[in-house]
């Protein structure tokens, strides 16, 4: 059974390319134009994503906002997040401290298909340390 992602990206380029790219790898895929869209839809579901790719700077909710939100409700918590940015400062600025990985755009493509590929195996979320250099 192929692995669900959400993509919450505002950027319809980037989410459409997104999206294409996930869906020639096998997985499930569905996208949302900001952290209010993806919030509802989180809730409104039974069956939760394998792993949320994030943007940070969105209208109506933002990536800081949404993570903050997920962070309140335990069954939304496992879910691996997937933090994408073109701002270098905002792995400092994120407060929800079990972001599971973060990314700097523009990011090499191939790379970030073996992030997306980790994270979806992994069998429990991973903490991200923010006080680490970001290898992205």
């Amino acid at each position: 059974m192929a692995k669900s992602l959400f993509i919450v990206e505002d950027d319809e380029f980037i989410r459409s390319d997104l999206i294409e790219l996930l869906l020639d790898e096998g997985y499930d895929v569905t996208a949302y134009k900001n952290g209010q869209e993806a919030w509802d839809a989180l809730n409104a579901r039974r069956k939760l994503p394998d792993l949320i790719i994030l943007d940070l700077m969105m209208p109506m909710m933002d990536g800081y906002e949404f993570t903050e939100q997920l962070s309140k409700v335990p069954r939304l918590t496992p879910i691996p997040i997937l933090v994408l940015s073109a701002d270098a400062r905002a792995k400092t600025k994120l407060s929800f401290p079990k972001i599971a990985r973060y990314m700097k755009k523009p990011m090499d493509l191939d790379r970030f298909l073996v992030v997306v590929d980790e994270l979806v195996t992994l069998p429990k979320r991973p903490e991200m340390d923010l006080s680490q250099p970001s290898l992205f």
